[in-house]
């Protein structure tokens, strides 16, 4: 998949969660970006695969001090929320893996999309059907 158009709908979909009421999504997006990563990647991974542009694993890293999550397809990186640390410029990471080499222990939690629906996800789900809409409405 072309890594322009991740960016674009990874783009579209973090300016849904930027203007969407938080009062209206699930406790996870209350401090958006900060403590989000979980939650923004399950829901970008399905909105991705639902664009048509692939499975994305969802990838959980922890370090000493920190725990992060974030996107893979291949070799490509996916992070909306890469900005709640220090040290990192951009709203949008797409592309490579340097900035997250500092989280050594990963898990791959499989298909990100599968997440949205796993019986406690009926919020996500519902944040998903908001945030979906807003982010096509958004292109």
């Amino acid at each position: 998949m072309s890594k322009d158009a991740i960016r674009e709908a990874a783009t579209r979909f973090r300016l849904a969660i930027e203007t969407t009421e938080k009062s209206r999504l699930s406790a996870g997006f209350r401090l958006f970006p900060w403590g989000s990563c979980g939650d923004a990647s399950v829901l970008l991974g399905k909105f991705l695969e639902d664009q048509g542009l692939g499975d994305f694993t969802l990838v959980i890293g922890r370090s000493a001090d920190n725990q992060h999550a974030w996107l893979e397809q291949d070799n490509v990186v996916v992070d909306i929320t890469a900005d709640q640390f220090d040290g990192f410029g951009g709203l949008i990471h797409v592309g490579d893996d340097i900035w997250r080499k500092r989280f050594a222990e990963r898990t791959r939690c499989g298909a990100a999309s599968r997440h949205v629906d796993n019986g406690a996800g009926s919020e996500l789900a519902g944040d998903y059907r908001l945030l979906a809409d807003r982010a096509l409405l958004c292109a």
